[in-house]
Order: C-alpha cells, then sequence, then structure tokens
C-alpha cells in the first residue's frame, strides 16, 4: 500500500501485473492476483489513510511526513512507536472503509451490497433492507491482504520481531473494528406527499474523519507492551489496564521528532508554524522543541459569510497566531438576522403609530394643563361632600 501502488491503480493505462507493484509482499501479490479489481479500491483506501494522517497530526511535531520510500508512511514505520501503530490501525481501517462501499457501489465482481443480520432493537415495522455498504466483506478481505504480510513470516519465539508481527496484527484488526464501531443504521422514508407509510433501513459507513478522530483518541491512550519468552504480548507495567481489541498497543517510546532524522522519518519542527497562545501540542513551546520562536504581524481583511470583518493574524517563523473580530458561524449569523428583523418590524410599528395617532397621544399626554382647567378642577373638587380629614389640598 504505497503512494507508487496508488499512483499506478488510478492511471489510464489501466491496472498493471500485480509483481510490478512495489510495497507488496509476496502473499499480498498472490491475493492482488485473485482479486486484481480489488486494486483501485485498496489505492483508494490507502490514499485515504495518508490524507486522513495528514490532518490529524498536522499539528504535532510528527505531522505524518514522507520521505523516499514506497510505503505510505515513511521510514517511521521502522519504528515500533505510538505512530507506527496509529498508521497501521488506519491504514487498515482505510482499506476496510474503501472496499466495504466498492461492494455497495458494484464495483467488485465478489461482492454486493450488505448481508447484515437486521438489529434487534429495530421497530418490526420498518424494513431492513436497501444497499447497505458490505462492512463484513471489507473485513474479511481487509484482514486477508493486509494481515498477511505478517503472518507469512516465521521469527523467532520472542524475538523483537516476532513482537513487532504481532504489534502489527494487533493494530490492525483495531483498525478494521473502529469501521465496524463507527458505521451506523441509517433509516429513509418513503410514501406520498412525505406520508412515510414505508420506512428502510440498512447499515452505513460512518464519514472518514469520524473514524480518523476515533483512531487519533486511541492513539493518545495507547499501551505499551512487551512480547514474552512464549511469544505473547504482554504488559511493559502491570500496572495499567489490559488493552481491548479495539486500542492500539505500542513496544517502542516516540523519538521527539524535533530535529531532521531520515532514519526515523522525521522532518523536524523547524520552519513550522505554531499557536503561540496554546498550551496543546501545537502550541509553541512544545512544538519547537524549546529552541524559541519568531512572531510577524501582519492586518489581513477577510470577508466572512455576509460581513466583512477585519482579520489580524501573526503569521510568524514558526509562531502562528490568529485573532477573528466580528468572525460569526451560520447559527449566529441566523440568529443576529432574526433579532435584526423583529428589532426593524418594532421601529416600523412605532412609527405608524404615531403618524396615525401621534396628536392624539399628545393632546391626551402631554399637552400642557391651564390655569382656567385647573381653576374647574379645584371646584370640582370642592363639591365633593367627603369628610374634612381627607379633603384633598390643591
Amino acid at each position: 500500500m504505497g503512494m507508487v501502488l496508488d499512483e499506478m491503480m488510478q492511471s489510464d493505462q489501466g491496472p498493471p501485473a500485480c509483481k510490478g507493484l512495489p510495497g507488496l509482499s509476496p502473499g499480498q501479490t498472490r491475493v492482488c492476483q485473485l482479486f486484481l479489481d480489488h486494486m483501485n479500491a485498496v489505492a483508494v483506501g490507502a490514499k485515504q489513510a495518508l490524507n486522513e494522517c495528514k490532518f490529524q497530526f498536522q499539528n504535532r511535531r510528527w505531522n505524518c511526513s514522507i520521505l523516499d520510500d514506497v510505503n505510505v508512511f515513511g521510514p517511521v514505520i521502522s519504528i515500533a512507536s505510538r505512530e507506527t501503530a496509529f498508521a497501521h490501525a488506519l491504514a487498515a481501517a482505510g482499506v476496510a472503509h474503501s472496499i466495504s462501499r466498492a461492494c455497495r457501489d458494484g464495483q467488485l465482481s465478489s461482492c454486493g451490497c450488505s448481508r447484515m443480520e437486521r438489529p434487534k432493537d429495530l421497530r418490526k415495522e420498518w424494513v431492513w433492507g436497501g444497499c447497505g455498504d458490505n462492512l463484513e466483506y471489507g473485513y474479511k478481505f481487509t484482514q486477508n491482504f493486509v494481515d498477511v504480510r505478517e503472518k507469512e513470516r516465521k521469527f523467532k519465539r520472542g524475538s523483537r520481531e516476532q513482537g513487532r508481527a504481532l504489534m502489527n496484527l494487533h493494530n490492525n484488526e483495531a483498525g478494521r473494528r473502529a469501521v465496524i464501531k463507527k458505521s451506523k443504521v441509517t433509516c429513509k422514508c418513503h410514501g406520498v406527499s412525505g406520508s412515510c407509510s414505508l420506512i428502510t433501513c440498512w447499515q452505513q459507513l460512518a464519514n472518514f474523519r469520524e473514524i480518523g478522530d476515533y483512531l487519533r483518541d486511541k492513539y493518545d491512550g495507547a499501551t505499551e507492551v512487551r512480547v514474552n519468552r512464549r511469544g505473547r504480548l504482554q504488559l511493559r507495567d502491570p500496572k495499567i489496564t489490559l488493552p481491548t481489541a479495539y486500542d492500539l498497543v505500542y513496544l517502542e517510546e516516540s523519538p521527539d521528532y524535533c530535529e531532521r532524522n531520515d532514519v526515523v522519518g522525521a522532518l523536524g519542527t523547524q520552519g513550522r508554524l505554531c499557536n503561540r497562545t496554546s498550551p496543546d501540542v501545537d502550541g509553541c513551546n512544545i512544538l519547537c522543541c524549546g529552541r524559541g520562536y519568531n512572531t510577524m504581524k501582519s492586518i489581513i481583511k477577510e470577508r466572512c459569510h455576509s460581513y466583512l470583518c477585519d482579520t489580524v493574524k501573526v503569521l510568524p517563523e514558526p509562531d502562528h497566531l490568529t485573532i477573528g473580530i466580528f468572525e460569526f458561524d451560520d447559527f449566529q449569523v441566523k440568529l443576529l438576522k432574526t433579532f435584526s428583523g423583529i428589532l426593524l418590524l418594532n421601529i416600523c410599528l412605532i412609527h405608524l403609530c404615531w403618524k396615525y395617532y401621534g396628536r392624539e397621544i399628545h393632546e391626551r399626554f402631554f399637552q400642557l394643563t391651564t390655569n382656567k382647567e385647573i381653576e374647574e378642577l379645584k371646584a370640582s373638587v370642592s363639591k365633593l361632600k367627603l369628610p374634612k380629614v381627607h379633603s384633598p389640598r390643591i
């Protein structure tokens, strides 16, 4: 699953011979020959995984950088680190996701729509059908195609190489399970004029960004393990909770990725953009590895939604800070428009009322009382037969 594979499979010359594809193990080459029409979907899945890896790590020291290597994730794969665990899980998830969708779309000859069993909690009157993504086939094919690289090699029991193969198999499985776990049941209404007389439901893949977010969380909580003499993985620290099949595991601590190191696939962080105010991994203190950073300020006018916003951007070397003034999301813009309309309507109503009834309002409430009217008021009050104690004083 390399970038060369992706480019060759996407070319207009058609699928090449499997033996000519770099990056495939002998076992993967045999699977390729049996399922040649699957290789386009495999390439799409590998590229999808690579793009997602770059997105998830764009603000970290290791940003999924690629060097001159046929492997999609570069030489960092040679280290049994957290990053390698994440890369294997994401690559397996990418292939499973792409194959499952290709089955549904009728692109593959050996599979079609999903045949997954009806969920037990689905309402009885709803129809379980439609053409769902074939998660079962995507899982099984990816298991055979991706895992064969580790299974076809024989290593000494308890050796570092065997531990690495077990680690890769575990993380491949975690990636495939992530695709299934994040999938969901989708339903659609059918009927005349929205009557919804019939509801059909099917299993649907989640957006790959959701799977990437899920696996990134697993990366942050990955568990360090080691291989024992019996050739099994076990916790390096017995006090830590035992990882499940959905969790990621790794054997070696990650390098700091601060300086360029072609051996581990690190380009270093010099020249990268960072956030001066962030305490997170994208902050300058962490991303610049304590080397310091330079700041350059510039004022740029940008149009956001229907408003012209003044945005102050700090474009540093390598520091980055953005401060937005009057930047609203879609909901805030809609709310602002609603309140503005209500305020304008009230102003118009007040204006109309004053135009037609303003004279009467003025005469009734604002016109000054004359001396004659005061005398008449005193006379009328004096005629009232009230006790002297309560006689009003005017």
